[in-house]
């Protein structure tokens, strides 16, 4: 019988190692298959999906090889110990593995229910480990007679069975959700194709070859990627695996930055525009409408009116934001780059103090909202309200805006105005509005195949539609020939890529909006006119002012179309439109879009005209667009300051600081270098950017020749990158030195010092740095039982940002005391996604404490009743269990029908009864008619009223 661990002669050569090489290679093959089986229509042809599996091949040797080093390693090891006690040995290098897991596994809210949870971890994990001793040593005994006999290749199918049940499971299950649950199961699966491979093909590895592969195959893979855009757009964002350990690569590498043009190619200008005179000007800024939703079956009044004007029909905001994106409209700046680059908000002219000075009469009338996010930035504008002399700055709907803004005509009777109003509806949560949302009565019927928040909120845009009419009609009889500008500030996601909201990707569902100029009145000057072409909201404030006469600053940015809307038609004269959200840039130019990640250093490229939807990566097929718009975005970039420069650098080294400050990771390498070329003041501004990139390998001149906090800054970059000596005494320091809130954030998360942590996460408002702090402090499971690391996450949720990572923070710290002040918070937050992470922090809180569970679970019932988004219930479902039901009985509302409906909560692949055969399940839901009674086993049936 051979030996358990059969090494070559304490050489190293195990079978061991060229078994987990090979379950890595199988592995890749697994998924090379399932991402071309799945996702055929992200390919253009046999190349690209050859390309793809080599670079898979690539990545699955490298790692391979790795695992190969470890495991042979081990079992090199372990023959240097008694037989008889190598399973002891190797069940205790398990054992913090095992530990692991069990608490993973029994981490959720019905297993922490269970009477002595923390002794049922600790069986779990010796029972696991009792199991793995067992497998060993049946290995050890069958495993020789197995590979000798018949069965060998009738049980190495059966091991390859169950390794692509778990690789479905990681592609299908929680996609992009819980990291740790999918490596588990890649490791899971690449060890039970080891196992097979050990079956079939039983070779011993030379631990030379894996020193060779783990040195040539990820720099092969990494060249492999940076060639291939188009099918690296696929591997990063379609395979769980191999993306994963190829975003690792290229975070470790990302590509660098090529010399560009420090200006722009100059264009060709556009012929003058009109000239409208005095007259009143109406900006309408509608939230969160999307470009494709001004047609005439949701906005009569407003399409009406925009095709009796010039309607852009390709126009883009350049942050999907509000905050930023109304400032870029008021100023013809972009306002989001420049303030990135340390530019006061107070340092821009908006079109409200230039209005002033023309003699107009100037209002706004806007919500808060406008300011939720980046608040310290916009601190200046907030302040000013934009420069507005006549300011209603608060909450209404959209009735008594209306009523707000012709209140203002009636009262102040302005000889001319300029007026901005602000509608916030259909902001999200889309609420219900009786006659405009479908199934209210008189409310239209809209097109088939709607989720239900789509539903609403194409209501909510029906009910401004009808304002608008007021509004406009009032203007036409009492303002005859105001110019009416419209637009949004952003758009809306539904699914499309994968998300929801906005303010997360630069896919068109999110930037595309609508923008129309058009005279109120018969005969107007204006013509009736849709344009091709992209524009920006950038470009609308120039826009305005030379159709007025009046001279731009030369500061702004954007672009005069007035020549546009001339009587005689001008050809289109296309010019790139950019825009950006935290590290993610974009670029459009005609048909074309490249939208660039700065963290990795990747880019995608879409010819919309062929691929409206943007979802195949065309780098690969046009190459040369692609590097055309990339050195586009690059001189856009280089340039952005080219007003407002506000480092006293030459050129190279001034762009290299403004791409470190707009978060490019490629430039952190470079800083490093820069340091002993810079002048003090310099030095330091590199040292702080250095601490926003991610961490370089850092030499640093001696802390006694800087000032105090430089040194803490020298110590940062080092601690960033991994040295203890320097994490311990940036924390001997940090408590003596006086420190601005986002350099003491930064310090408390490089220490991960919880009571610190705790102190910096109510001192910033930056997001990025509140969510980081958020997760590091959910981990501080020791730290539950001090108040100061809770009451810091309850006051972090008072920024909406980042309050969906807060809540999933303090589910993770489990303290009990947290319950109470999440369930008052709960049915009072207006936002879908922080609604159901507080339901499942909530349910893991009380999950431990039965009195607490029973609270919870009374208050999850009675919410269930009045909820009405689809995430929120699906999370309560989960969190009350199956065969629950609700026990209030509600009796139904006015326009309701008799009776009660029930919400089915069940996979749309359940057995359901024959009466429910014919329902139509969303999102794991259904709607159940009072009379069906029956149960679906394994679901959940909440009886709630009619809507």
């Amino acid at each position: 019988m051979e030996p358990a661990f059969p090494s070559d002669g304490g050489r190293g050569r195990t079978v061991e190692g060229a078994a987990l090489l090979g379950g890595a290679v199988v592995l890749a093959l697994l998924e090379c298959a399932f991402t071309l089986a799945f996702s055929a229509p992200s390919f253009d042809g046999v190349g690209e999906r050859l390309t793809f599996c080599g670079i898979e091949l690539s990545l699955a040797l490298g790692t391979g090889a790795l695992l190969a080093l470890v495991g042979g390693g081990v079992v090199v090891a372990l023959d240097l110990v008694a037989p008889a006690r190598r399973m002891p040995v190797l069940a205790l290098l398990a054992a913090p593995a095992l530990a692991f897991a069990s608490a993973s596994l029994l981490r959720g809210p019905k297993m922490r229910a269970l009477p002595g949870h923390d002794a049922l971890v600790v069986l779990v994990a010796v029972v696991a480990g009792l199991v793995l001793a067992v497998v060993l040593v049946a290995a050890q005994k069958l495993g020789p007679r197995i590979a000798a006999g018949r069965a060998r290749v009738a049980v190495a199918v059966a091991i390859l069975v169950v390794a692509v049940g778990l690789h479905c499971a990681d592609e299908w299950v929680l996609p992009r959700l819980y990291p740790a649950f999918h490596r588990g199961l890649e490791l899971a699966a690449t060890c039970l194709c080891a196992a097979a491979v050990a079956l079939l093909w039983r070779r011993r590895l030379h631990p030379l070859v894996s020193v060779a592969l783990l040195a040539m195959m990820p720099p092969l893979a990494y060249v492999q990627l940076r060639r291939a855009r188009a099918v690296s757009s696929v591997l990063l964002d379609r395979a769980p695996a191999g993306g994963f350990v190829a975003r690792q690569l290229l975070r470790v590498a990302p590509a660098e930055q090529r010399a560009v043009a420090t200006k722009m190619a100059d264009e060709a200008p556009l012929p003058p525009g009109p000239t409208l005179g005095t007259r009143d000007i109406v900006l309408v800024t509608i939230d969160a409408l999307r470009a494709d939703r001004l047609v005439p079956s949701v906005m009569p009044t407003t399409s009406a009116l925009a095709a009796s004007g010039v309607r852009f029909d390709e126009a883009y905001t350049q942050v999907p934001h509000t905050s930023f994106a109304v400032a870029t409209l008021l100023t013809g700046k972009f306002v989001y780059s420049l303030s990135a680059l340390g530019l006061d908000a107070a340092s821009h002219e908006t079109l409200a103090q230039i209005m002033r000075r023309e003699r107009y009469k100037t209002a706004a009338f806007f919500p808060p909202a406008v300011f939720f996010i980046d608040h310290d930035r916009l601190l200046p504008l907030e302040k000013s309200a934009y420069g507005f002399e006549y300011v209603k700055y608060e909450y209404l709907d959209a009735t008594r805006r209306t009523d707000q803004v012709i209140s203002f005509y009636d009262t102040e009777k302005p000889a001319r105005s300029f007026v901005w109003v602000h509608y916030l509806e259909p902001h999200e949560p889309y609420e219900v509005h009786t006659g405009f949302t479908e199934g209210t009565p008189g409310a239209p019927s809209t097109t088939t195949g709607l989720s239900d928040a789509q539903r609403r909120y194409e209501g909510e845009i029906r009910y401004v539609d009808a304002e608008l009419q007021r509004l406009f009609a009032y203007l036409q009889r009492t303002r005859p020939g105001a110019l009416v500008v419209l637009c949004a500030d952003h758009g809306e996601e539904f699914g499309e890529h994968g998300g929801r909201y906005h303010g997360t990707t630069l896919f068109d569902e999110q930037v595309r909006v609508p923008l129309f100029f058009a005279v109120l009145g018969p005969d107007g000057p204006l013509p009736a006119r849709e344009l091709p072409g992209a524009v920006g909201l950038v470009d609308v404030a120039p826009t305005l002012l030379s159709l007025l006469g009046v001279t731009r600053s030369a500061k702004m940015r954007g672009r005069d179309l007035s020549g546009y809307m001339s009587a005689a038609r001008v050809a289109p004269r296309p010019r790139p439109v950019f825009a950006e959200i935290d590290r993610k840039k974009m670029i459009v130019d005609g048909p074309f879009k490249l939208a660039c990640d700065l963290d990795v250093g990747t880019c995608a490229l879409y010819d919309r005209a062929v691929d409206p939807a943007e979802l195949r990566d065309a780098s690969a097929k046009r190459p040369e667009v692609a590097a055309r718009l990339r050195a586009q975005l690059d001189a856009f970039m280089s340039e952005q300051s080219r007003f407002e420069a506000h480092h006293d650098l030459p050129p190279p080294q001034q762009q290299l600081f403004e791409r470190a400050q707009r978060g490019d990771a490629t430039a952190a390498t470079a800083l490093v270098t820069m340091l002993p070329e810079l002048e003090a003041g310099s030095r330091h501004d590199a040292l702080r950017l250095l601490a926003t990139l991610p961490p370089v390998p850092f030499a640093a001149p001696s802390l006694g020749e800087l000032p105090a906090e430089d040194a803490l800054l020298v110590l940062l970059a080092r601690a960033r990158g991994g040295d203890e000596a320097a994490r311990a005494s940036l924390l001997s320091r940090l408590d003596g030195a006086p420190l601005d809130d986002e350099l003491y954030a930064r310090i408390a998360l490089a220490t991960n010092d919880a009571t610190r942590m705790a102190r910096a996460i109510v001192r910033t408002e930056d997001r990025t740095l509140v969510v980081a702090l958020a997760a590091a402090l959910g981990q501080t499971h020791d730290k539950s039982h001090d108040p100061a690391v809770l009451d810091a996450l309850l006051v972090a949720l008072a920024p909406v940002r980042s309050r969906a990572e807060v809540s999933d923070a303090i589910g993770e710290l489990g303290s009990p005391s947290a319950i109470e002040p999440l369930l008052r918070w709960l049915p009072n937050d207006p936002y879908v996604t922080v609604r159901a992470k507080m339901v499942r922090a909530l349910a893991h809180l009380a999950a431990a404490d039965p009195k607490a569970h029973a609270r919870v679970e009374t208050a999850f019932t009675a919410l269930a009743l009045t909820e009405g988004d689809a995430p929120v219930l699906r999370a309560l479902a989960e969190a009350l269990g199956p065969g629950r039901h609700g026990a209030v009985e509600v009796a139904p509302n006015l326009h309701a029908a008799r009776g009660k409906q029930r919400l089915l909560f069940a996979r749309p692949e359940a057995e359901v009864p024959d009466e429910a055969k014919e329902l139509t399940f969303v999102d794991g839901m259904a709607m159940l008619p009072a009379r069906w009674d029956r149960r679906v086993p394994g679901a959940v049936v909440l009886s709630r009223p009619v809507r």
